[in-house]
């Protein structure tokens, strides 16, 4: 029998202060003991749209904010994502540094020295606005890569001066809306930041920028983003099997199933894609990590996506049972998207 805690209730087989202070996992429940943290071979994170469309019109919209990266940077900075592990996720998620979950197969292909662009930071959400809206880019490409005619898309929000009060006379009015499963508790609590530090600083400067959440049923926002229909929205990868290219594929490869409904088209990703192919069919798995680490490196180099989290797993268990062994690569998070788990298992 096999009953799934979640994250809320986890106190109430763990010694709290015992996990949060000490990182020791200390059964509170008489006979039961707790076995972990394990890592998963699953990494969570929010991508970013470009190319967007318009379900009512099945036209693109001409506000397309992600195309500029200081907009996906602003973003990404209003975030505490250590403060929100802890408060809301109990740390049973870590930080998300790169794509590669730890401990991915083969061996250094998750690489700790790859970091992101972005980190928490209110003033750099600020920078990254201004400069954004004082300095809208105008090129723009579609998914295809063709370049997109002038006056396609238009990115202006709020004003390019500011007028003797700091802020815009009439600015234009812009929405960004950010989708997240219903239930999906730590996303929320990852949008609902980002959300606060933009809103601050537009209503600081009279911007007009506003971003809103929604939350959806998983299927429709899988749906949804998958039509090129959100801005930005929460999901995560699973390793269908354990090896690296079975993250750098669907994430990276243009066209595949991230990049593809999302309008990034990266020619360099590409061709470190096939170096990651012949690589990986000639057992050359010192090129494979090479080239995963080049992958990786571009990513957030473009900031590509603002990865969220690398789940955990804790099992308690009675003390009769026996020969117990955790398999990283079976695991799954709670939902598919939700994050990490906790099972009690009685026998």
């Amino acid at each position: 029998m096999a009953v799934d805690i979640s994250t809320n209730t986890f106190y109430d087989v763990a010694n709290r202060q015992q996990w949060l202070t000490n990182a020791n996992l200390t059964s509170i429940i008489g006979g039961v003991h707790i076995y972990g943290p394990y890592s998963v071979y699953a990494t969570f994170f929010d991508p970013y749209e470009m190319n967007v469309t318009n379900p009512q019109t099945a036209s693109l919209y001409k506000f397309q904010p992600f195309a500029d990266v200081r907009l996906r940077l602003a973003f990404a900075d209003g975030v505490n994502l250590t403060e929100v592990m802890i408060d809301v996720a109990n740390r049973l998620s870590v930080p998300a540094t790169n794509l590669i979950p730890p401990g991915l197969p083969p061996s250094g292909s998750y690489n700790t020295s790859i970091v992101p662009r972005y980190s928490y930071n209110l003033t750099g959400v600020q920078d990254n606005l201004l400069s954004a809206m004082m300095n809208p880019i105008t090129h723009f490409t579609f998914t295809n890569g063709t370049a997109a005619p002038a006056g396609y898309f238009n990115n202006t929000f709020g004003c390019t001066t500011l007028n003797g009060k700091g802020q815009c006379s009439n600015p234009v009015s812009q929405t960004v809306n950010l989708v997240y499963a219903t239930g999906d508790t730590l996303d929320q609590a990852i949008f609902t930041d980002i959300a606060e530090a933009v809103n601050n600083v537009s209503v600081t400067y009279n911007m007009g920028l506003t971003v809103t959440l929604t939350p959806v049923p998983s299927g429709q926002m899988l749906t949804e983003a998958f039509s090129s229909e959100l801005y930005m929205y929460a999901l995560g990868w699973i390793d269908d099997y354990p090896w690296v290219v079975d993250f750098l594929g669907p994430m990276y490869q243009p066209g595949n199933s991230y990049p593809g409904p999302d309008g990034w088209n990266i020619t360099e990703m590409q061709t470190l894609w096939q170096q990651a192919l012949v690589a990986n069919q000639n057992n050359n798995i010192t090129g494979l990590v090479k080239v995963s680490d080049d992958m990786n490196e571009l990513a957030q180099q473009m900031v590509m996506y603002l990865f969220t989290q690398y789940t955990l797993n804790i099992l308690a268990m009675t003390s009769n049972v026996q020969g117990f062994a955790f398999n990283p690569s079976l695991a799954t998070a709670a939902g598919g998207i939700a994050g990490p788990e906790l099972f009690v298992q009685l026998y």
